[in-house]
């Protein structure tokens, strides 16, 4: 059916569903300081697993396993930029925060 412009006066209903936004929100990370220059303090909820940083052309900069939920990372090697730090747990969950280093 169109109306008298020739444009169609069907109608399409949409249903979205969000699954998972609860779990989304339940893995945190604290960094700081940012910037930071020599060391990065690290807090997050999940207390064991592995924390990878990346700097930004993707590449792992630093991978280790982890089994507190603080944590001090020596950043004083990495050169300046921006670096993603994920904290992966023993389940798969996982939490990302960003640090820029600068000098």
């Amino acid at each position: 059916m169109t109306n008298e412009w020739g444009c169609s006066t069907l109608s399409e209903e949409q249903f979205v569903m969000y699954v998972g936004i609860d779990e989304l929100s339940r893995w945190e990370m604290n960094l700081y300081p940012n910037p930071a220059s020599d060391q990065v303090i690290v807090e997050s909820n999940i207390q064991s697993g592995v924390i990878e940083v990346y700097d930004a052309s993707g590449r792992v900069v630093l991978s280790e396993a982890i089994n507190q939920n603080r944590i001090h990372v020596n950043v004083s090697q990495f050169e300046s930029g921006m670096y993603q730090f994920v904290i992966t747990g023993p389940n798969g969950e996982s939490t990302v925060g960003r640090v820029m280093i600068s000098r």
